[in-house]
């Protein structure tokens, strides 16, 4: 990045000491990373003390540099808490943009009013400080006509506009926007219809807040809390550089399109463990927010490796070699409510799965899942049942479109289609009733490695075992009925011969 002509010529009048400030401001206009070193001893809060630096600093200040430059359109960075992401994202970068182009705007949004305040005012206390006005010679100043709590503009014609998450944003855009822990913890982990009002807020109010006809880039740090917080929302949507820096590292290079990877080679080398060691880490994990808590929080993962209410070490696999001579095989379908012919990103799937029985163990044998409507729904069934000729039960859940695809199965297929009830009990009460059979490893999936199967490592067992964390859990319902059915339920009947798996969507 190029120093200004101006300042280069005021660094060839000043005197030797002044000379020296603003050769370091020179640096620091070119380097974010530098800036947030130089900047840190000058908040009141630091008392003076330099940073404790860490690698990851310069990662995220890399990142940073580069929406800057236009390399980045959107960012999203992934952080534990305490690491100074909001020093770093918050109050160093907009600080640092203005040491080039005052004329800048800013909208920053986080849950907490506390927190938006917090850091305008430290970006504030860094823009009018001696520090900061000796190394960078700016020709502006906070407008005292227009400063207020959590909106205050430069005599450039920059500005700074803090808002808390869902507020009314309406007649404001701005070319910078920053989005600093959009949800609390507590209302990611217990109030699922908050997740959504944020995420519907961030969609349809705050994306459309840019300035028009230039690029407006959004920057949004936080650290995981639940699959659908609004990290896991806009991945899904995709269109977003994600910088990931789990505390303890899990063996992904973690890369981004800057040509970042993460430095460290060793699996469960931590991040920072100068501030963050070892023994406060197992700390955090079994005494302070469970597996499911660190995984999300601190290691970007809003499900644990192990699962949580079903294990993936508890599931057994089948090939085509080591598949048994079943008994029979039971058909269980989750069916959406899409009445209209086109589905939307939002939209349930429907899920059909078919089961073999041999003795007490029970195998996934196939299945179907897409974001179809009724129509396509009974078709599905009806090709499931053409391709086992073994079955003996379809069962399908009396909810959504459900009821309406009974009644007309029935009228073809009799006794054979059979509605089950929603049960009182909740989907966590029926995954717990489960969990003998499967911890007893009577349930055996497909290997993935068998042609067609890749589903059951990418979408069945991520989903399953990340229960009841995930977004989907359409998998885990089918499973569950039919696994509960077959406790209640199995019926006697004749060994009907070998089935060969076969894939159905």
């Amino acid at each position: 990045m190029a120093v200004p002509a101006e300042v280069l010529r005021a660094l060839e009048q000043l005197p030797p000491q002044d000379s020296r400030e603003v050769a370091e401001g020179a640096l620091m206009r070119r380097s974010l990373q530098h800036f947030i070193r130089g900047m840190w001893p000058v908040l009141p809060i630091h008392a003076g003390l330099p940073i404790k630096w860490n690698w990851h600093i310069g990662a995220v200040s890399e990142h940073l540099e580069a929406v800057t430059a236009s390399q980045i359109q959107n960012l999203i960075v992934l952080m534990p808490p305490g690491l100074a992401k909001s020093m770093i994202v918050s109050v160093g970068w907009p600080s640092w943009e203005w040491t080039n182009t005052p004329s800048l705007g800013y909208i920053t949004v986080s849950a907490q009013e506390d927190v938006i305040d917090r850091d305008a005012n430290r970006m504030r206390d860094i823009i009018t400080s001696q520090w900061y006005r000796r190394r960078f010679l700016p020709d502006w100043e906070i407008a005292k006509d227009r400063a207020a709590k959590w909106r205050f503009y430069n005599t450039r014609g920059g500005y700074r506009i803090s808002k808390t998450t869902g507020q009314r944003i309406t007649g404001i855009r701005a070319p910078r926007r920053i989005i600093d822990d959009a949800i609390d913890a507590d209302d990611a982990f217990h109030d699922k219809a908050i997740l959504d009002k944020v995420n519907d807020w961030i969609d349809q109010a705050f994306t459309s807040r840019g300035t028009l006809g230039q690029p407006s880039p959004i920057v949004l740090v936080m650290q995981r809390l639940h699959e659908r917080d609004p990290a896991g929302h806009l991945i899904e949507q995709g269109g977003w550089v994600v910088l990931c820096l789990p505390n303890e590292y899990d063996g992904s290079p973690h890369h981004t399109v800057i040509g970042y990877k993460d430095p460290r080679t060793e699996i469960g080398e931590l991040l920072f463990p100068e501030l963050l060691d070892r023994e406060q880490s197992d700390h955090l994990r079994k005494n302070v927010l469970g597996e499911a808590g660190y995984a999300g929080q601190y290691q970007q993962e809003p499900v644990p490796a192990a699962g949580t209410t079903f294990a993936a070490e508890s599931f057994k696999r089948w090939t085509p070699d080591t598949l048994p001579e079943l008994d029979f095989v039971v058909l269980s379908a989750d069916l959406n409510n899409l009445k209209r012919r086109r589905a939307t990103k939002d939209t349930d799937f429907a899920v059909i799965q078919a089961w073999g029985v041999e003795g007490e163990d029970r195998y996934l044998l196939g299945r179907f899942r897409a974001k179809v409507n009724l129509a396509a729904s009974v078709h599905a069934i009806e090709g499931m049942l053409a391709q086992w000729p073994g079955v003996r039960r379809a069962l399908i859940e009396l909810k959504a479109n459900g009821p309406s695809a009974v009644g007309q199965l029935q009228a073809k297929w009799g006794n054979l289609i059979e509605g089950v009830p929603v049960q009182g009990e909740s989907k966590e009460q029926r995954a717990e009733a489960c969990t003998p059979v499967v911890e007893g490893g009577h349930v055996i999936i497909p290997d993935a490695s068998i042609p067609g199967f890749k589903w059951v490592d990418d979408e069945f067992l991520p989903e399953v075992i990340g229960f009841p964390h995930r977004r989907r859990d359409d998998h885990v319902d089918a499973m569950t009925m039919a696994l509960i059915w077959l406790v209640k339920n199995r019926p006697r009947t004749a060994w009907i011969g070998r089935l060969k798996p076969k894939e159905t969507r």
